[in-house]
């Protein structure tokens, strides 16, 4: 089985078209979503709609707990402003199938998560050796 592995989408639906536009090309039909669909960009209905259409199972991301669950982001009030703004266009229906993202997933042996162990949904991982 090939699969692809999308994440990160932040409701910008037209680069969500184009890469799926080239994951059809490829002929890829198992496709996983690893986290924030929605976040910064305008077109949230647009982006779930089309992952919910195609049947894409999605990981639950900082910005789809955000958006789904009605929390913020302590570090950014940019992030804040977008969810503002997101939480008056997001369908009903979208925001409820946002609550329905699992936090991890297995796939084979392969054990997902939208960012890092400690916190499945809104660790950042850095690298300790950069200054």
């Amino acid at each position: 089985m090939t699969m692809a592995f999308i994440s990160d989408i932040h409701g910008n639906f037209e680069a969500l078209k184009a890469v799926l536009a080239e994951i059809d090309r490829m002929r890829i039909t198992e496709i996983f979503c690893v986290g924030d669909v929605v976040g910064y960009y305008s077109q949230v209905n647009e982006c779930c709609d089309e992952l919910r259409r195609r049947g894409i199972q999605s990981l639950l991301g900082n910005h789809d707990w955000y958006l789904g669950f009605g929390g913020f982001c302590t570090r950014s009030r940019s992030v804040n402003d977008c969810l503002a703004y997101q939480r008056t266009v997001i369908s009903s229906e979208n925001a409820n199938w946002l609550k329905t993202f699992r936090v991890q997933m297995q796939i084979g042996t392969v054990q997902l998560v939208h960012a890092g162990w400690s916190d499945p949904i809104d660790e950042y991982i850095t690298n300790p050796n950069e200054d």
